[in-house]
């Protein structure tokens, strides 16, 4: 009896968007690029952001509407809409505190 599983994971690898425009890592420096995840967590196509060396990644953006998204009400993205989503994600960088400033 052959493993469907394996065949169905086999099948559905992530592959990548070519001319994203994206920031090194914030953790190693590494080169990061929007990765394809058909069919992830069920809900469909995904785009994320990952970095290539240590796998470090961005939450799953996928086509369709939110009815709240990142501070946002009411946001319907294409396909192309939640991949460039997923790099502004990625490419969003909080100011770094110094020692001398408060938390709070």
């Amino acid at each position: 009896m052959q493993n469907t599983s394996m065949r169905v994971v086999m099948e559905n690898r992530p592959t990548e968007v070519a001319n994203a425009e994206l920031l090194p890592c914030p953790f190693c420096g590494g080169e990061a690029k929007i990765r394809i995840l058909p069919e992830a967590l069920m809900i469909g196509q995904c785009y994320r952001a990952q970095c290539r060396v240590c796998g470090v990644a961005s939450t799953f953006v996928s086509p369709g509407k939110y009815l709240k998204f990142c501070g946002r009400e009411n946001v319907t993205f294409t396909d192309e809409e939640a991949a460039s989503e997923a790099a502004r994600i990625w490419n969003t960088r909080k100011k770094a505190l110094s020692h001398a400033e408060p938390l709070c």
